[in-house]
Formats: C-alpha cells, sequence, structure tokens
C-alpha cells in the first residue's frame, strides 16, 4: 500500500507542534517531580547533620531546618528550570523568524518507510525509526528523535491517510 500526499505547513502550525512536542517531552514531565524529591532529600540532610552535630535542638528548629533547606533547593533548581524552558522557547522562536512563511512537504507512505521533500531535498525515515507519535485535536507529531518530528496537520489530511500515518505504513 503506497500513498502520497503533500501538506502545507504554516509557521503556526511549526509553533503548535514544537509547543506540542515540549508539552509531551518526559524531562518537562519528570522535572517538577526530581526537583522536590531534591528539595525533600537536601531539607532531610540538613535537619538530620544539625541533629547530629547540635542533639540539644528543639523539634521546631529542625523543622525550621528542613523547610529552609527545601525551599532553598526548589527555588535554585525551579529558577534553573524555568530558565532551561525560555531557553528553549527562545531557540524554538528564532527558528520560525529564520523559516519562511509556509512550507510545502510532498510525503510518501509505503510499508517499509515515511519519505519526504521538501525544496528538492528528500529524506526517508523508516518506520521502525519512529520513537513515538504525539496527538491532539489539530496535529498529529511522529518522532523520530526527542527532538525531532514531523507534523502533519489533521485538516490537510483524509482519514485513510490519518490512519495509515497512525498505523505506520501497515496495511488494514
Amino acid at each position: 500500500m503506497e500513498r502520497q500526499f503533500s501538506v502545507t505547513l504554516s509557521r503556526q502550525e511549526l509553533a503548535a507542534a514544537s509547543m506540542l512536542l515540549l508539552r509531551g517531552h518526559p524531562v518537562r514531565r519528570l522535572a517538577p517531580w526530581a526537583i522536590l524529591g531534591m528539595g525533600l532529600v537536601l531539607g532531610a540532610l540538613l535537619a538530620l547533620a544539625k541533629h547530629h552535630f547540635h542533639p540539644e535542638t528543639t523539634n521546631r528548629a529542625l523543622l525550621s531546618i528542613f523547610a529552609k533547606g527545601l525551599a532553598g533547593t526548589m527555588l535554585f533548581l525551579g529558577l534553573q528550570y524555568m530558565m532551561l524552558l525560555s531557553l528553549v522557547a527562545r531557540i524554538a522562536q528564532r527558528g520560525l523568524e529564520l523559516a519562511g512563511d509556509a512550507k510545502r512537504i510532498d510525503y510518501r507512505i509505503d510499508g517499509s518507510a515515511l519519505t519526504m521533500t521538501v525544496d528538492g531535498v528528500t529524506n526517508r525515515i523508516p518506520w521502525r525509526e519512529l520513537r513515538r507519535t504525539i496527538e491532539d485535536d489539530n496535529l498529529l507529531l511522529l518522532c523520530p528523535g526527542q527532538t525531532t518530528f514531523c507534523a502533519f496537520p489533521k485538516s490537510q489530511l483524509d482519514a485513510g491517510t490519518l490512519m495509515a500515518l497512525k498505523r505506520r505504513g501497515k496495511p488494514d
């Protein structure tokens, strides 16, 4: 089963695809929990160290030390995480500023690969190299890596092509 179709991606659709990829990224989902865990561990270590070296310390003082360690760690790592997200967003925005208004991409789907042609340059991605699929109401993303994707606006696809992409070229 071979299928050929074309998609025209606007800057807005490319930006929406980038945000959809960022929203679903594993680091984005796990980082807040990792920051909280590190804050709890550091707060507990500080309180335990204070109790070990000064056993006469009251429970209220130990709780205060724990809270300060937790808050300090979460503030420090949280700000670094927010700066990283801001940097990623600025890099994505710069790429959009350099891109033209719209890109026409010609695709060919067969049983072994997804082939795309943009401005005369052809790229072939075997189905086995696609790591994950991300989907919302407007877009379907096929991701060969953590930061790379092929974006398909659903409004430009018929139902058969959409199903072929979701099945990664496998016949019915």
